[in-house]
């Protein structure tokens, strides 16, 4: 999900106008707009949002193959927000680069994940009563197949 940096409010998807080549990018809107269109205009586009993303991973790979123990938060932060994408980015939230410095220095725990067990029954009876219509469905087709 896509929020709005303004007013932290979600977006809403859908296609932005066609260009030349004949590609229609996803255009995501501030969902406040459609209530009050002064309220907050904010949107951005694939054509924005795509290298962002490519980028911040490209950043996030050299940060992981460079790191060490001695390096501060404001240094993870200027790796990863390095480029000409990050211009208008005011920073990354500290929790979030504390948790980056802590898997990169010290690694993942050692835990095995192991499925859960359980099983929504909720779910299950869902499911159940979806394959009773269909069954109800195909046999009132048989019957009138039969009665031809």
């Amino acid at each position: 999900m896509v929020y709005c940096g303004n007013c932290d409010t979600a977006c809403h998807a859908g296609l932005d106008s066609p260009r030349k080549d004949g590609y229609r990018p996803s255009r995501y809107t501030c969902s406040t707009r459609q209530f009050n269109e002064e309220q907050c205009t904010n949107f951005i586009s694939d054509i924005t949002l795509l290298p962002f993303i490519l980028n911040y991973i490209s950043n996030f790979i050299k940060l992981q193959n460079s790191i060490v123990k001695k390096h501060s938060l404001k240094d993870i932060e200027k790796i990863l927000l390095k480029g000409k994408s990050f211009i208008d980015v005011a920073g990354i939230d500290r929790e979030g680069l504390v948790q980056t410095y802590s898997i990169f220095v010290y690694g993942f725990e050692n835990q095995k994940y192991d499925k859960p067990e359980v099983v929504n029954e909720s779910t299950t009876n869902l499911e159940l009563e979806n394959l009773k219509k269909e069954k109800q469905k195909y046999e009132k087709a048989m019957e009138r197949l039969e009665s031809y």
